[in-house]
C-alpha cells in the first residue's frame, strides 16, 4: 500500500497510483499532464470533457434492495434510483437524463464530498465525511429516501488509483458492509431501514477511463457464519494494471484479495453466477432476484448496463487460513459495457 500524507491526487502532473493509505484531499484532474497517444498535450477543454465521474450507493437486506447513482459524463449526466421489495413484490425504478450535465455536480474531495442532481421531478443529494455518508433521494409523489451509512471504528475505505489504457487513469474509493439507519417512504408505506436489517455500500469513481470500458463487479453487504459484518468488493476488467480493487472489510480490517473470474450467461439472465479466484480462496455463487438494465447509444457515448441484485453464498479463505462462510447474503452483481 502506498503511504502519503493527505494531499491532492495529481503531483508533478502525474497521479499517485496504487492503494493509497491516506485520504486524498482533492481530485485535481486538471493538473494532470494529459496527452494523446502521440504525446501531444490535450487542451484544458478536452481534459474537462474526457473526465468521467460517478457516485453509487447501495442499500441491501435479504428482502430489500436499493440502488442509486449520479453519473456525469460531461456530454450527458444521469441519475437513477430503484427499489425492489421482495416481501411485497414491488419494483420501482426512476431514471433521469441531463444534457451536458445541467444541474449535476459530483465533488472532487472524496473524503468530504457533496454530489447533487436536480430537475423538476427529482433531487439527489449525496454527502460524505469522516463518519460516513448521508443520502437523500426524492422523486416527487413517488419516493422519499433519507439514510445514513456509518463507518465502523476503525474503518479504512478502499482508495485506489490505477493506470487505464495508454494515457489515462481511474481513481476509486469504496466501502461496503456499512451500518444503515434511515427511512424509505414509497408506495404508501414507510420502511425503517435499520429494522429491516439493511447494510450499505458506496462507490466514488472518476478518471480518464479507457474509451471502451468493460467490467464485472460484485458487492456484498452481509454477515459471516458468526454474524460478524462482512463487506466485499470484487471486480475484473478495470483497475487491474499491476493491482486489484478486490477488498474485504471484516472485523475492523481492510483486506486485499486476489483477482477473480466471472462465469455467467448473458442470454440466461436468471441463472446463477460463479465468482472465483484461481487459487480457490474465493468461491462464491450469486443467485439473481432481479435486475436494473439500461441501454443508451448516443454515438459519442454508449452504455449497456446490467446491475443484478440477489443473494451470494460460498466461502472466502483468508491468508491466515480462516474460512468465512456466506449463506444467502444480499448484494449486487454487475455486467457493464461503456463507451465514454
Amino acid at each position: 500500500m502506498t503511504s502519503f500524507p493527505p494531499s491532492p491526487l495529481i503531483t508533478s502532473g502525474q497521479p499517485r497510483t496504487g492503494r493509497l493509505s491516506q485520504p486524498v484531499s482533492a481530485i485535481n484532474y486538471l493538473d494532470f499532464d494529459f496527452r494523446n497517444a502521440m504525446d501531444k498535450p490535450y487542451p484544458s477543454w478536452r481534459r474537462k470533457m474526457r473526465f468521467n465521474q460517478f457516485h453509487f450507493f447501495g442499500i441491501t437486506a435479504p428482502t430489500l434492495y436499493v440502488g442509486m447513482a449520479i453519473v456525469d459524463l460531461k456530454w450527458a449526466a444521469n441519475a437513477f434510483v430503484y427499489v425492489s421489495d421482495t416481501v411485497s413484490g414491488e419494483y420501482q425504478e426512476y431514471s433521469f437524463i441531463a444534457p451536458f450535465g445541467l444541474k449535476t455536480s459530483i465533488g472532487l474531495t472524496p473524503e468530504q464530498n457533496d454530489s447533487r442532481f436536480e430537475n423538476r421531478q427529482a433531487a439527489f443529494t449525496f454527502k460524505s465525511d469522516n463518519h460516513g455518508h448521508f443520502v437523500r433521494v426524492r422523486v416527487k409523489g413517488k419516493l422519499d429516501l433519507e439514510a445514513q451509512l456509518d463507518f465502523p471504528n476503525p474503518h479504512t475505505p478502499l482508495r485506489l488509483c490505477c493506470p487505464a489504457g495508454y494515457n489515462g487513469w481511474v481513481f476509486t474509493q469504496k466501502s461496503a458492509g456499512l451500518e444503515v439507519t434511515g427511512t424509505l417512504k414509497t408506495g404508501g408505506q414507510s420502511i425503517d431501514l435499520q429494522e429491516r436489517g439493511c447494510r450499505g455500500s458506496s462507490d466514488y469513481s472518476c478518471g480518464f477511463m479507457r474509451r471502451e470500458t468493460v467490467w464485472k463487479w460484485t458487492c456484498i453487504n452481509g454477515s459471516d457464519q458468526y454474524n460478524n459484518p462482512v463487506g466485499l468488493n470484487l471486480a475484473n476488467g478495470v483497475n487491474e494494471t499491476g493491482m486489484t480493487e478486490n477488498t474485504l472489510w471484516h472485523r475492523g480490517q481492510t483486506i486485499t484479495l486476489p483477482p477473480v473470474q466471472y462465469h455467467f450467461s448473458r442470454s440466461r439472465t436468471d441463472s446463477d453466477w460463479v465468482v472465483c479466484s484461481e487459487d480457490g480462496s474465493i468461491n462464491l455463487t450469486f443467485s439473481p432476484l432481479g435486475k436494473r438494465t439500461s441501454k443508451e447509444n448516443f454515438l459519442l457515448i454508449a452504455s449497456n448496463f446490467r446491475q443484478y441484485f440477489g443473494l451470494y453464498s460460498g466461502t472466502l479463505q483468508l491468508a491466515s487460513g480462516e474460512v468465512l462462510e456466506l449463506s444467502a447474503q444480499p448484494g449486487f452483481a454487475e455486467d457493464h459495457y461503456a463507451k465514454w
